[in-house]
């Protein structure tokens, strides 16, 4: 078994497709505010003035400073810098993350091949008496600490709509991470204007990152036996690849690597993937080999816009006061519409739920079988009077009903505005079952003008 004469490029080029993203910031919401030094545990932020604060943490309906609403998924609290003249210009608070960590999927090796990206971004609001507004920059790090530059900054003037009102805009830049990097500093600024500082408010800071495809360590062997070529490669599982090839690439003609074969989406086999081809004619032949993620499998799906086939309803308590309703939401508050506008969603009653109430909602069954791990998420409007009112998820044995593992609660003391992404992992104790999803919803005995709990757009996926 030797190495054949063709040219044979041992490596893997930017064919990654549509890659994940991954938030890496702590507490951007600012909803975990324990603490406006920033050196309270789950805070996150830390203070370069520290103990010389100018700054807070604000809650939209009981605190002063900002009047209006909150941006959409702002949560309860936002973040104000007071700056004051005697602080110099600088940052008020600081978040540094690593890049690299199996939660990111970025590796040292997709970083320097490039490709990886990241999005900064966040709301911002202004002070309009004195034209003030946000500003927020991203500085990333190599593993000396020494600085690769600002690669993005926020004003709150270029890239939104205004930033200069009492109203919020999102700001946002996107471009490559540095080659090199390993850390990332996000700061929120301040500028002096006499002797006071940049007066503004800031919510849902995020830095995204989505890794690139890095290179793979390509071995190419001819087989003499056969006059056939086989490429062996270092897989990954959850990872798609995809042979590709090209002439010589000094040719004049743009070089576009087209998928060789019809060696497209080649399921990884790890720890390691081999394939074989006939040799090819033209000795100037170049081969790579493209990595990207394999797509999410949809165990369940349902918007709800085709019926309730498959869904159940249970009452538990002896009023029946109130019981899950299928279609378009009219409570005295909360929504009108399903997810996204749409028709229908399931409701606690089609108007406002009543007292005393014990309902639950079943999906219908899917297969969890050979499943390693999978995530529910739904679309969820809460809206109640934030006491003594619950929910929860649980994952049931479809052939008894057997509750599996522990059940999740859902926080009803948010009073939503719009329709919420949730995300609940599903339990280990399911996997590999035949299972149904269970919404549960109980009310205390107020009797309360709310709608209660909506939910739409039921995913699972693998």
């Amino acid at each position: 078994m030797g190495h054949t004469a063709l040219a044979i490029v041992a490596g893997s080029l930017a064919f990654a497709g549509s890659l994940p993203a991954t938030e890496i910031l702590e507490n951007g919401s600012f909803e975990n505010n324990n603490g406006f030094d920033g050196l309270n545990s789950g805070f996150s932020w830390t203070s370069p003035n520290f103990p010389n604060e100018v700054f807070d943490v604000y809650n939209y309906t009981t605190q002063i400073w900002f009047t209006g609403p909150a941006p959409m998924g702002g949560g309860d609290w936002y973040f104000h810098t007071v700056g004051l003249g005697s602080i110099p210009d600088g940052a008020i608070v600081e978040q540094t993350q690593d890049l690299i960590s199996a939660a990111t999927g970025l590796t040292s090796r997709n970083i320097d091949a490039g490709g990886s990206q990241f999005t900064f971004s966040a709301q911002i609001a202004g002070y309009p008496p004195q034209t003030d507004t946000g500003l927020l920059e991203l500085e990333f790090f190599d593993a000396s600490d020494l600085s690769l530059g600002v690669a993005a900054t926020l004003d709150g003037l270029t890239g939104g709509d205004d930033g200069l009102i009492d109203t919020w805009d999102l700001f946002t830049e996107s471009a490559f991470i540095p080659s090199g990097a390993r850390k990332a500093t996000v700061r929120i600024l301040q500028t002096s204007e006499g002797s006071n500082g940049n007066d503004n408010y800031v919510d849902l800071v995020s830095l995204d990152v989505t890794a690139g495809p890095g290179k793979l360590q390509l071995e190419v062997n001819h087989l003499a036996d056969s006059n056939e070529l086989e490429f062996k490669w270092d897989s990954e599982p959850g990872t798609l690849y995809n042979l590709r090839s090209e002439l010589d690439p000094s040719a004049a003609e743009p070089i576009n690597w087209p998928i060789f074969g019809g060696n497209a989406s080649i399921a990884a086999t790890p720890p390691e993937n081999t394939l074989t081809i006939p040799m090819p004619a033209d000795p100037t032949q170049l081969f790579v080999v493209g990595s990207f993620p394999a797509p999410p499998v949809t165990l369940l799906a349902d918007d709800l816009e085709s019926g309730a086939e498959g869904w159940t309803t249970v009452i538990n308590d002896a009023t029946g006061n109130t019981r899950w309703e299928l279609g378009s939401p009219s409570g005295s508050t909360g929504p009108l519409t399903g997810a996204g506008d749409s028709a229908t969603a399931w409701s606690t009653n089609l108007g406002d739920y009543g007292p005393d109430s014990d309902i639950s909602l079943r999906s219908p069954a899917f297969d969890l079988s050979g499943v390693a791990s999978a995530e529910l998420t739904f679309k969820a409007f809460r809206d109640t009077d934030g006491f003594g009112d619950s929910a929860v998820v649980r994952f049931l044995r479809a052939a008894d009903f057997l509750q599996l593992g522990t059940e999740t609660a859902i926080d009803m003391t948010a009073f939503d505005i719009d329709y919420t992404s949730i995300s609940i992992p599903v339990v280990p104790e399911a996997l590999g079952e035949n299972v149904i999803i269970e919404w549960t919803f109980v009310s205390d005995g107020s009797v309360d003008a709310f709608s209660g709990l909506s939910i739409d757009d039921i995913e699972v996926v693998e």
